[in-house]
């Protein structure tokens, strides 16, 4: 995995702290909860949604080519996450896996 937990979260406090934000001052602006930022910026959470990250980049007035960058990191990281999770599932587990997403796309 791309270390993106750290990338993300060091990147969005970095960010925050340049326009001296607290973090519940952020949360008003961006309209992202304060407790959802903090679960980013120290690793927890680590692949919010791109709408998580269109709020905060307007709110920290971020690039839409840097914003764009941070996605990608996101979309790398959750790929790589899928893929070594799955190589340590047994048959069974994938069997059961493969009719659960079955079931949610009919559902």
């Amino acid at each position: 995995m791309i270390e993106q937990d750290f990338v993300l979260g060091q990147w969005l406090k970095s960010k925050r702290r340049g326009f001296n934000y607290s973090m519940r001052t952020l949360s008003l602006i961006s309209g992202v909860s304060y407790s959802y930022i903090s679960l980013i910026e120290n690793g927890k959470r680590t692949h919010p949604t791109d709408e998580v990250i269109d709020k905060l980049r307007n709110a920290l007035d971020v690039s839409e080519k840097e914003a764009n960058f941070i996605k990608s990191e996101i979309a790398n990281s959750s790929k790589n996450f899928i893929k070594s999770s799955i190589n340590e599932l047994t048959t069974d587990q994938i069997r059961l896996l493969k009719e659960y997403i079955v079931k949610m796309k009919t559902d």
